[in-house]
């Protein structure tokens, strides 16, 4: 159960709610939606200020936090829906998001972002002819020359 201050989670065992807020490490508050993938033990939580995937674990709570365009084009979150592929879909006020978990090998991982970088940044035959080598002139003295002329 998500209240504006703390999730309120059932353990079996005791037959009680545990209380966990902001110092259990519940990294927001305002909670407006939960849904539960009991395949894997997740309990996703929608904010109105992004989307929480707890773990919880025996010992050890772990927690991941999505918000910002990155993951969601609005953090604030009306409703959750888990698929059955895994999938969650994000409801906000005026759209829907979807997140989808991709698993990657390291080296697909490495040519992925070989290929963004490359796509991205790298410019072809925009290369200065200044020589790369170090040097101890961060232009520190010469900016505050120019600054003070």
């Amino acid at each position: 159960i998500g209240t504006t201050e703390v999730l309120n989670i059932w353990d079996e065992k005791t037959s009680r709610f545990s209380r966990i807020g902001g110092n259990e490490g519940l990294p927001m508050r305002n909670i407006t939606s939960l849904t539960i993938d009991d395949e894997k033990g997740f309990v996703y939580i929608g904010t109105t200020e992004g989307l929480i995937l707890y773990r919880p674990s025996n010992k050890q709570h772990t927690w991941r936090y999505f918000a910002g365009p990155r993951y969601l084009p609005d953090d604030y979150i009306v409703g959750l829906s888990l698929n059955p592929s895994g999938s969650l879909d994000i409801l906000h006020e005026s759209q829907t998001t979807t997140l989808k978990p991709t698993k990657f090998t390291l080296s697909k991982k490495q040519a992925h972002f070989t290929n963004m970088l490359t796509e991205r940044h790298r410019r072809t035959n925009l290369v200065s002819d200044f020589p790369n080598h170090d040097s101890d002139n961060d232009g520190l003295w010469t900016s505050l020359v120019l600054v003070s002329s």
